[in-house]
Parts: structure tokens; C-alpha cells; sequence
């Protein structure tokens, strides 16, 4: 594609995430938006911030970085499954497992709350 090609496409693309999630991800907590950027990472294989720096600019990606530190959070750091994110991936192994809701249950006497992803983002491995 060419550069003007690109950009369109790239823009196309986030305005339509943004409508399909922007309620979802405006009323996460920020403990919840930290561990959303932890799994972009598992899932993609690339930190948020190469993600940023490849399809928007590196100028984008270090506004979002600044921004992600203010809150504690590094775009930068790889997803580490035997390290920093251990937990996550034991979590992940449960939800995989079909016990998440259970583990969750147990621990909050309550059922997590279900959130709506547009079917068109459904993925099924």
C-alpha cells in the first residue's frame, strides 16, 4: 500500500474499534486497562508500543507510552508468562480451562460481570 493508503486504512480501522469499544473501555478501571495491555501483547506478540510506532508514528507511540506511565505502565515491556505476568497466566489457563467463573466466584461471591464483544471480533482457537 501507499503511505496516503495506509494512513486511511489505519484510521478506518481505529475509528471502528473505538466505536465498537470506546463504552467498554471508557468505563474499565486502571487496573483493568493495565492488564487489556498485558494481553495485546500475549495475544499480537508485539508490545502495544511497537503496534503504536508501526501503524501510527513513533510520535503517537511516545505520547501513549507518556501517558501509560503516568499510570504506572510500561508499553514497552514484553508479556512474560514465566515472570511479571505469572498470574495472568494462570488466569488465562483457568479461562481456557472453562474455571475462571468459578475461580472468580470463589474469591468475590459474585459472578463476573459479562461484557458484549460485537461478533464480528469473536475469536474462537
Amino acid at each position: 500500500m501507499k503511505k496516503i493508503q495506509k494512513e486511511r486504512y489505519v484510521n478506518k480501522v481505529q475509528e471502528q474499534l473505538l466505536d465498537d469499544f470506546s463504552d467498554v473501555a471508557r468505563k474499565m478501571t486502571i487496573s483493568q486497562g493495565k492488564l487489556l495491555i498485558r494481553l495485546v501483547d500475549r495475544e499480537v506478540g508485539k508490545t502495544p508500543y511497537s503496534i503504536v510506532k508501526t501503524y501510527k508514528s513513533g510520535v503517537a507511540a511516545g505520547f501513549w507510552q507518556g501517558i501509560a506511565k503516568l499510570f504506572g505502565q510500561d508499553l514497552k515491556t514484553p508479556y512474560d508468562p514465566k515472570g511479571e505476568d505469572r498470574m495472568t497466566e494462570y488466569l488465562i489457563e483457568k479461562w481456557e480451562a472453562g474455571q475462571f467463573e468459578a475461580l472468580y466466584y470463589s474469591i468475590f461471591l459474585e459472578w463476573p460481570v459479562k461484557v458484549g464483544v460485537p461478533l464480528k471480533y469473536e475469536y474462537n482457537k
